[in-house]
């Protein structure tokens, strides 16, 4: 087509619902769209716009009083000041929620000095006390912490809202030790952790109960050491000062018999030098009195079955001296039976069977202690088989005494410098002498 001077207009370069032709001729339907500005987005799409559309008549918002003075937006200077001196864009720094015009003043009307900080004052004349004695801090449960309740180098404030430095000794770290002694010691001030190396009492693994003499508490430790500050009066060993306990006789005599040791153990061998120093004197002008134990006195009232029979007991006679009552000599194998008539002879250990040694009557597997232990009886401590020469056991001839003195007895008495003797004692003289355990000898018992 004539007229030619330009490029040929595309159809986005026509209003929609307009038509053209190119120079070609060409029919072109207009696609250009008609737009206009919205509230809704920040974006300006692209097309036709009319004329005299404004931006204020988009957002109603956009007014002056809606900006803050001294600012301008889309060139609407604001006037906001007025009615929001105190305002804010931060509603943490608005004290009063924005209902309406004047919304962001403060309101007095919700304050009070019990709810305003301590000290902080406002323009209408208001200066809070919180907290205070008045208005003390919430949550209390007790008294005020002071100084000296806080660790050293921390902060604290009390309900009132005073500051606290603490000034408790922290001895955490510190490694304080205690070192127990005879008389009371205050403990250092301060706070420790719990741990050895805040502080310790010092231990002692000597602090135990046999280092401690008995009856003595040391540091609620109840002492069981038995002792003496004299060394032969302690117990002891064949290498150490005293006298094994296996051969001691703690008793004496007394009213009504011989009191403590064991008859097991056999008590001590005090009569053993067997010689004129060690042994008593051969005979006596004067003796004490012997019962015979008879059917008439229940065999000195050994007769536990009351059948009237010596069988089970086996009683000889009691030494009123003492208590004592004695039995007759042993019978048979593992002494079955009390008699003078065929007494027996036995080892004190239990090694003796019939004719084993020579002249064993046998023990049956028993210890000469064993032999006497039934019915209450046992086998007598080489004292008092020495206490029953003593006292006139020698003397059955003149009615009083016991039967078989001649003969020479096994005691319960281990010799102290050579456990594999053992003390026995004859009657009829009061010599005592020892013997190896193995030997067969005359067993006799007392209860």
């Amino acid at each position: 087509m004539s007229g030619n001077t330009d490029t040929n207009a595309t159809d986005g370069n026509i209003l929609t619902g307009y038509e053209a032709w190119n120079k070609a001729g060409t029919h072109i339907a207009g696609a250009m769209p008609i737009q206009s500005l919205s509230d809704t987005s920040v974006n300006v799409p692209a097309g036709y716009y009319g004329a005299g559309t404004a931006l204020n008549a988009i957002d109603t918002d956009l007014t002056s009083a809606n900006i803050l003075t001294g600012v301008t937006i889309f060139g609407v200077p604001g006037t906001a000041s007025t009615g929001y001196t105190y305002g804010n864009s931060n509603p943490a720094y608005v004290l009063t929620i924005p209902t309406g015009p004047g919304a962001g003043n403060y309101d007095a009307s919700n304050l009070s000095v019990g709810t305003v900080k301590n000290n902080t004052s406002f323009g209408v004349g208001l200066t809070g006390q919180y907290p205070s004695a008045s208005y003390p801090l919430s949550g209390s449960i007790g008294t005020d912490a002071i100084a000296g309740n806080i660790l050293s180098g921390l902060d604290a404030w009390n309900k009132t809202g005073t500051h606290i430095s603490g000034t408790m000794t922290n001895k955490v770290g510190t490694n304080t030790i205690f070192t127990p002694s005879t008389t009371d010691q205050a403990i250092t001030q301060g706070y420790y952790g719990g741990v050895v190396g805040d502080g310790k009492v010092l231990g002692d693994a000597d602090l135990a109960v046999g280092n401690i003499r008995s009856g003595v508490n040391i540091f609620n430790v109840n002492g069981t050491l038995l002792g003496d500050t004299d060394a032969t009066k302690v117990l002891g060993t064949a290498t150490t000062p005293g006298t094994a306990l296996k051969n001691l006789w703690n008793g004496s005599l007394a009213a009504g018999g011989f009191n403590g040791g064991s008859q097991a153990l056999g008590g001590v061998d005090d009569y053993n030098a067997n010689n004129a120093a060690g042994r008593p004197a051969t005979s006596y002008p004067t003796f004490t009195a012997w019962t015979q134990c008879i059917s008439g006195n229940n065999w000195c009232q050994t007769d536990t079955d009351n059948d009237g029979n010596n069988n089970e007991a086996g009683a000889d006679a009691q030494d009123n001296s003492t208590g004592l009552i004695w039995s007759l000599p042993c019978n048979g194998n593992g002494c079955t039976s009390f008699s003078d008539s065929a007494p027996g002879a036995y080892s004190w250990d239990n090694s003796a069977t019939p004719g084993s040694p020579a002249g064993a009557t046998g023990n049956n597997g028993n210890t000469a202690s064993a032999l006497c232990s039934n019915a209450g009886w046992s086998l007598p401590h080489q004292k008092q088989l020495m206490q029953a020469y003593i006292d006139g056991s020698w003397d059955k001839n003149l009615g009083t005494g016991l039967e078989g003195v001649l003969r020479s007895y096994w005691s319960a008495t281990t010799y102290s410098t050579n456990t594999t003797n053992a003390w026995l004692t004859t009657l009829s003289y009061g010599l005592t002498s020892l013997n190896t355990k193995t030997t067969p000898y005359g067993v006799r018992c007392v209860r």
